[in-house]
Parts: structure tokens; C-alpha cells; sequence
């Protein structure tokens, strides 16, 4: 691992150089920058007070690696180079806001830098600066599953299933607590809502679909086949990164289930860039791409990272044109050249030919993932392979409570608006 890769180092990098533009930052001033001595020197010294990068990697590697992930930033043209982070970039772009009218007779005819003379959308901001608290995760899997079976209607299907979501992972107290309301709920006649509120990174997720993927494998019988649950997400980033997640918790289920008699679970993404068939994936406008993105000799799939990467450095899915043209719904990791091949599960029914479509998203471990029909007839799923049981998941579960600088939480006063 590197220390672009690893989240906890690259977190406490990051905190000693927004400190070191917090003095400016919380004054108002915005355009401050750090040298590259500074960030050098901080990237260094975390460098040496970890054992596992200290003498392995130098500081301009760290400083490569913050860069390439977007937490820190090289002035354009800045010589000697300068930098500023996340956190200050963000702010100076927030503060630079203006309210934009064109000019009368177009933007084309009217003087060099019109804009800048627009109303200021923010007049002044306050910013707060704390550490984070991340829920302590002190429960053995073997309390929690055992906390579980006392929840009415958890039978020894439900079980296998959590215990194989779950796997070598403690949880947090509010982990254990949700499942238990939510599948008891799930249980009753009546409507019900629970609603799990804690911090970024805390393990909502988790939370969320041990008691829906358990709630889930009783209707997965041969001749259930109806939509159980339904996950809604108002961003398409935030679709691209859970649907990922809930195909990795399908597959890793999908012993369970056969064991206990159930088919594979069905998951299905409705996403505005699903294509009607193959031809639709390119459409153009004016010459304008309006579909999948184009890159080489193929097509980007927007909403599906490849499930074999690791969770922060997932490749682009690419549907090449020799594929598409022929007819095959295979999708290929432009990073890790893992293949997503075509029909490499039969636990579907065969479509009928008028109903086929472009690959819309991945499964795991035979369980299909894909895209509601826009068709009458049924539609033809991509599937995956598995992924490979070597990669740990259990890093991006802390055992214990920590800190960490925050995402800055900060009020902004909005200027004359119309």
C-alpha cells in the first residue's frame, strides 16, 4: 500500500497542511498558498513517524500521490510551485461565486471580463474546524449475530446471510441496533420508519443492508420474483459507489442462499443512462456526445466502477466497439483488464431477441445486477465473475474510536440575489 492509498495516513498528511492554512482561512483570506517547502517538510515528517513508509517512500512521492487523488492542488504556473488543499481550494472557488446575467447582446460582443463585475453570491462565511468521532466498532461478529437472533422472525437463513455480510468485521453499537429495528419492521403489518443518522464514513451502508439483504433472502425462492427494496440516491457519484457496494454484498451471500435452498438475489439500477439497445449507448446531438462517455475504441459505462479494483481505485468500464457491434454485453476494467463477460450466468431466462439491450451493470458470484427493461419483453442482464477473496474489506472498518479533520462544515451569508 501506498500512501496515496492508505486513508488514515492520508488523513493525517492532510491535517497538517490545512492547519497550516488555517490561520489565513479562518481571517477571510482566501488566496493564501503553501510553499513547496511547507508541504514537503509536513508530508515528510508523517512520512518518518510511520513505520511502514519510513525510509520506503520519499515526500515527493506522498506529494504525487495527494495531488493525483484531488487532496492537494498545484497552482497553475505557480514557479516556485505552490499548493493549496482541498479544504482551501474549496473555499477560495465557494467565496469567488458570482451572479451571472449576459450582457445585452451576448457574452461575444461585450468587454474582456464582463463576469467580474457580477454580484458577489457569498458575502462572508464562518468556518468551524473539529475533530470528527467515528462510532467505536467493539462488537465481535459472534455478539452481534447472536444480538440479532433475538429479533422476532430471525430464522438461521437470516443468519448465514448477516454472518456472511459480515464476516470477520466488529460493529458499532448503532450497526447492531438499526438491523434489529429495520427487519422487525419489516416483519409487521403496519408502516413503519427508521432513520440511522451518524457521521461520513461511519458504516451507514452496513447498517442499511444487513437487515435488508437478510429481509430480502426469504422472497428469493424460485417463483418469487418481485421488487423487495428499493435504494434511492440523489447523486449520480453516490450511485456509482453504492451500487458497487451492493453487488459485493450480493455475491458475498450468494453461497448462503444456495445453501439454504434460495436462488441469487436480482439488483437493478435505474439510471437515465441506460441505453435502449447497443446504438442508443452513442447517440449524438448535433455532433454533441449525449450517451456513454467515448474513450479509445469504446464506451465508458458511467454509473459502475469495476468491482474487482480496490474500493478507492476502481477502473473504468469500458464496452468496446468490436463487442458492442457483434452483439456481446462484455465490459472490460481499463485498469486492472478484468473482464465482465457475456452470459457468464445462466440463472436467468433467455430474453426474447427483441428486448435486448446494452450492458447496464455488474453482478458478482452469479447474481445479477441490471437495469429495469424499457422494453415490453425481458432484457438480457450483464453479469460478472467473482471477485477475488484476497482483497481485505476490513481496513474500511476502524476496531476503535478515532478522529479526523472533517470536511469543512462552514456557513455562507448569500449577497443581493434576484
Amino acid at each position: 500500500m501506498t500512501p496515496g492509498d492508505d486513508r488514515e495516513f492520508a488523513g493525517h498528511v492532510l491535517t497538517q497542511l490545512e492547519d497550516l492554512e488555517l490561520p489565513l482561512l479562518s481571517w477571510g483570506v482566501t488566496t493564501g498558498t503553501l510553499s513547496e517547502a511547507e508541504v514537503l517538510e509536513a508530508i515528510g515528517s508523517a512520512i518518518d513517524a510511520h513505520p511502514s513508509y519510513s525510509g520506503t517512500v520519499t515526500a515527493e512521492d506522498g506529494r504525487d500521490q495527494l495531488e493525483e487523488r484531488g487532496l492537494l492542488f498545484r497552482l497553475p504556473g505557480s514557479s516556485p510551485r505552490q499548493y493549496r488543499t482541498r479544504l482551501g481550494e474549496t473555499l477560495r472557488l465557494a467565496t469567488q461565486l458570482r451572479q451571472l446575467f449576459p450582457p445585452r447582446g451576448g457574452a461575444s460582443g461585450a468587454a474582456p471580463n464582463w463576469w467580474q463585475s457580477g454580484r458577489w453570491l457569498v458575502a462572508d462565511y464562518r468556518l468551524h474546524v473539529a475533530a470528527r468521532p467515528y462510532p467505536r466498532r467493539d462488537i465481535p461478529p459472534g455478539e452481534a449475530l447472536r444480538a440479532f437472533a433475538q429479533t422476532p422472525d430471525w430464522k438461521q437463513l437470516q443468519e448465514d446471510v448477516a454472518s456472511a455480510q459480515i464476516g470477520t468485521r466488529s460493529l458499532a453499537r448503532f450497526q447492531v441496533d438499526a438491523t434489529r429495528q429495520i427487519f422487525s419492521s419489516l416483519s409487521r403489518r403496519q408502516s413503519r420508519g427508521v432513520i440511522i443518522g451518524t457521521g461520513t464514513g461511519s458504516g451507514k451502508t452496513l447498517a442499511f443492508y444487513i437487515p435488508a439483504f437478510a429481509a430480502m433472502a426469504d422472497h428469493a425462492s424460485g417463483h418469487h420474483r418481485r421488487v423487495h427494496t428499493l435504494a434511492i440516491y440523489p447523486r449520480k457519484e453516490l450511485l456509482r459507489d453504492q451500487l458497487r457496494e451492493a453487488i459485493l454484498a450480493a455475491e458475498a451471500i450468494g453461497a448462503a442462499l444456495t445453501s439454504n435452498g434460495r436462488r441469487p438475489l436480482r439488483l437493478g439500477a435505474l439510471y437515465g443512462d441506460t441505453p435502449w439497445n447497443p446504438e442508443s449507448a452513442e447517440r449524438r446531438d448535433g455532433g454533441k456526445q449525449q450517451g456513454w462517455p467515448r474513450r479509445q475504441a469504446g464506451l465508458i459505462c458511467p454509473y459502475l466502477g469495476c468491482p474487482a479494483c480496490p474500493p478507492g481505485d476502481m477502473g473504468d468500464l469500458i464496452w468496446h466497439d468490436a463487442d458492442r457491434q457483434s452483439g456481446s454485453e462484455r465490459l472490460t476494467c481499463l485498469r486492472c483488464q478484468a473482464t465482465i463477460p457475456d452470459g457468464w450466468t445462466k440463472s436467468t431466462p433467455t430474453p426474447a431477441p427483441t428486448a435486448r439491450r446494452s450492458p447496464c451493470c455488474c453482478a458478482a458470484g452469479g447474481t445479477r445486477h441490471e437495469s429495469p427493461s424499457r422494453s415490453s419483453g425481458s432484457a438480457r442482464p450483464s453479469v460478472t465473475r467473482p471477485v477475488s477473496s484476497a482483497r481485505s474489506r476490513d481496513s474500511r472498518w476502524p476496531a476503535s474510536t478515532t478522529s479526523r479533520r472533517p470536511r469543512t462544515a462552514w456557513t455562507k451569508k448569500a449577497g443581493n440575489t434576484r
